[in-house]
C-alpha cells in the first residue's frame, strides 16, 4: 500500500511505529547505495539512516499545522541523509588528515601527559603545540565515547573493540564514529588549529 505524504505526516505526528518499517522498506535501498557510493558501508548506511529518523520525526511531531501542507516527505528525508553524509564525510577527512597524525605521534610514545614534557628542547614547537592541541581537544570528549575512540585507536576495531567495552558492535562503531567528529569540532574551536591551519579547509597555513 502506498501511502500519500498527509498521510505519513499525520502517522509521525502520531507515534505510530509502523510508519518507521515503512520508511525502511522505501528507503533504506537509495540510502544505502548512496553511502556505499559516496566511500561508506552498509553498516554507515543504517546508522545515518536511523539518525534521519531521528531528525525528521522531531521536525514533525506534535506538528499538527504542517497537515495541511504539500510537502514531499521522501524528498526530504533523502536531502537530510544527503547533507548528514555530506558534512560526516567533511568530518571524517578532517580527523584522518589533521587530528590523527599529531594523536598518533603522541599515543606511540605513550601518554599525552607523559610525552609532552619528555620532548628535547631541539623537538620542534609546532610538533608541542599540536599534540597539546589535540589533548586538550581530547580532554573534552565526553566518556564512553573518548574511552572509545582511545580503544580504537590502540587496535580496537570491531568486535575486539566492542568486547573491551563490554557493547555491542553496532553501539561500539557509532560511539567511536561520534567521538571522531566531536574531537575534530574541538580541535577547529582551539586557538592552535587557527594558528596553523585554515578554518575554511583545514589544509596548513602557507609558512
Amino acid at each position: 500500500m502506498e501511502l500519500k505524504d498527509d498521510m505519513i505526516i499525520k502517522a509521525i505526528i502520531e507515534n505510530d511505529e509502523n510508519i518507521y518499517k515503512y520508511f525502511y522498506q522505501k528507503l533504506f535501498g537509495i540510502v544505502a547505495k548512496f553511502v556505499i557510493a559516496n566511500n561508506g558501508t552498509y553498516d554507515e548506511a543504517e546508522d545515518v539512516f536511523q539518525d534521519a529518523i531521528l531528525v525528521i520525526t522531531e521536525k514533525f511531531r506534535g506538528r499538527k499545522d504542517v497537515l495541511n501542507k504539500k510537502i514531499r516527505v521522501f524528498a526530504m528525508f533523502i536531502g537530510i541523509v544527503h547533507n548528514m553524509w555530506m558534512q560526516r564525510l567533511r568530518e571524517i577527512k578532517h580527523y584522518q588528515e589533521v587530528v590523527l597524525p599529531n594523536y598518533t605521534l603522541a599515543s606511540e610514545n605513550g601518554e599525552m601527559e607523559d610525552f609532552i614534557p619528555s620532548l628535547s628542547v631541539e623537538a620542534d614547537e609546532v610538533t608541542k603545540e599540536k599534540i597539546e592541541m589535540v589533548k586538550r581537544s581530547m580532554d573534552k570528549v565526553k566518556d564512553p565515547y573518548r574511552k572509545a575512540l582511545r580503544t580504537a585507536i590502540d587496535g580496537g576495531n570491531g568486535k575486539d573493540g566492542a568486547n573491551k567495552l563490554g557493547c555491542s558492535e553496532g553501539y561500539y562503531r557509532k560511539m567511536v564514529f561520534q567521538a571522531k567528529t566531536t574531537l575534530a569540532k574541538n580541535i577547529k574551536k582551539d586557538p592552535t588549529y587557527r594558528k596553523y591551519y585554515k578554518i575554511d579547509s583545514g589544509k596548513p597555513k602557507d609558512k
